[in-house]
């Protein structure tokens, strides 16, 4: 039964649990799909095998989250601005692990963001990669 408040009746909130499920599932058919597109355009490691400089490929494909668009930056967006195809790619654990850690750096070199050739930098070098697929 609604609590009163000064003859005004004041119907109870949403539990938070049914609140931040409806937000997981909305925020899960997003990330589906998007992830799906990009584990399409860049396999398992966008890295891959096309260079030595970063040392070969190690352990899973992990989607990951480039530049202004890293998880930390973006908590609190809406899902669908969080989760883009240009903000994000496939990496392998050991290259997910360096740029995380600052080893290496990912710049856009076309306003597509991942979508089109990103250049991977680390000390003493850089080398272009561009998707398996437009």
């Amino acid at each position: 039964m609604p609590a009163e408040h000064g003859g005004v009746v004041v119907p109870k909130p949403e539990p938070r649990k049914r609140a931040k499920a409806r937000s997981a599932r909305q925020e899960r058919s997003i990330v589906t799909v998007v992830r799906a597109h990009c584990v399409a355009r860049d396999g398992d490691c966008r890295i891959g095998s096309a260079t030595t400089y970063l040392g070969a490929c190690d352990g899973e494909s992990e989607w990951c989250h480039l530049g202004d668009m890293r998880r930390f930056r973006t908590r609190g967006m809406e899902p669908g601005a969080r989760h883009t195809t240009q903000g994000t790619c496939c990496l392998c654990t050991k290259h997910h692990r360096m740029l995380d850690a600052n080893e290496i750096r990912v710049e856009f070199v076309t306003p597509h963001g991942a979508d089109g050739t990103l250049r991977f930098v680390r000390a003493g070098g850089s080398f272009l990669s561009v998707p398996r697929t437009t």
